[in-house]
């Protein structure tokens, strides 16, 4: 996925990076790879600031919960969480609001 993510990002592509880079950065944070998932984190929020790829905001959010869950960080998974929910439920994203309310309910 590292691979995938760095040719996308060589070649200009940024659709989805945003995304997969929350994906990663939870991957790692379940491995105890906390300090790359951290990073990763903030580069999927961050771009989210330059992109408009809002379709996915409530899931990466949500994904930063669970890599701050995995770092013992309840206060900011909780936040992330209901973040995540919140957004959800503005978007209509069912799905979404579905997981961030279990991932919630788990902490």
């Amino acid at each position: 996925m590292e691979q995938a993510l760095d040719v996308q990002r060589q070649i200009g592509v940024g659709i989805g990076i945003p995304y997969w880079s929350a994906k990663l950065a939870a991957a790692h944070a379940l491995n105890g790879n906390d300090a790359t998932a951290r990073k990763l984190l903030a580069d999927s929020i961050g771009r989210s600031k330059v992109r408009t790829e809002g379709a996915w905001l409530a899931e990466r959010l949500r994904l930063a919960g669970d890599v701050h869950a995995c770092g013992g960080r309840k206060k900011e998974a909780r936040l992330h969480y209901e973040t995540a929910l919140k957004t959800a439920a503005a978007q209509g994203a069912n799905l979404w609001e579905r997981r961030a309310r279990q991932a919630l309910a788990a902490l």
